[in-house]
């Protein structure tokens, strides 16, 4: 780090040095390699908060991720055709060693669907549209995740990956609907802030300003009040 601040001061290039680490997302180190599947326990139930690749460089790295990852899905939550996504739905081809396809799948109101095909991974793609801004999602969040859920189905053998353009500002509230969602399913229950704080320790600035936190708190309240009106016993436990 010290190599990276030029000066001496105390503060001084720190804020330079650290936009620069920010772009270091360790969601493009190659974890899952096969040899390292068994401390990785079951994949199934797991999620990647991956960072969109930004550059060329970054892209190889992404793409290799899919190859090793092997995703159940992947939720994009943005645009396919937004700025910040066009490293992930780039033109087919091979980048690195990883040779990607990608074609049109069913689209459905408030989501695009691509059907990836890296090396002989095949996946589907659920692009949410309708983002403004990261603490302006869109109005329909809570039905576009019930529909995404519903299609990828339940009994999931492999991880869920998710994607935005940090891995931070969006991946993790699609997360926290995800992991609510079945627990409400499977227990009636909810617990909200048990599951701001895992995925906190688990992802690095996720909701860390006050309007990020906001929008879970709104997302939560209508997911409870959505299953509440269809009748089921759901408690939020604000810790």
């Amino acid at each position: 780090f010290t190599s990276r601040v030029p000066s001496k001061k105390l503060g001084e290039g720190v804020l330079e040095a650290y936009k620069e680490f920010l772009k270091e997302s360790p969601t493009f180190f190659a974890y899952w390699k096969a040899e390292n599947m068994a401390k990785n326990l079951k994949q199934n139930g797991q999620y990647i908060l991956a960072q969109a690749p930004f550059n060329s460089a970054t892209q190889i790295d992404f793409f290799r991720m899919l190859s090793q990852t092997h995703p159940e899905a992947m939720v994009v939550m943005d645009a396919p055709d937004s700025e910040d996504m066009k490293y992930v739905f780039a033109d087919n081809g091979t980048y690195g060693s990883v040779s990607m396809s990608m074609e049109n799948g069913d689209d459905h109101e408030g989501v695009t669907v691509r059907i990836f095909t890296v090396n002989k991974s095949k996946f589907k793609a659920y692009c949410i549209n309708g983002w403004k801004t990261d603490k302006d999602p869109p109005k329909d969040l809570v039905v576009v995740h019930e529909k995404i859920r519903s299609t990828i189905g339940n009994n999931n053998t492999n991880l869920l990956l998710l994607v935005c353009k940090d891995g931070c500002s969006r991946c993790p509230l699609f997360c926290l609907l995800d992991i609510e969602s079945e627990r409400i399913r499977s227990k009636g229950r909810m617990k909200f802030g048990d599951t701001i704080r895992n995925i906190r320790y688990q992802r690095s600035n996720s909701f860390d300003t006050p309007e990020l936190f906001e929008v879970a708190t709104s997302a939560i309240v209508e997911l409870a009040k959505k299953n509440i009106d269809a009748g089921a016993k759901s408690e939020i436990k604000t810790v």
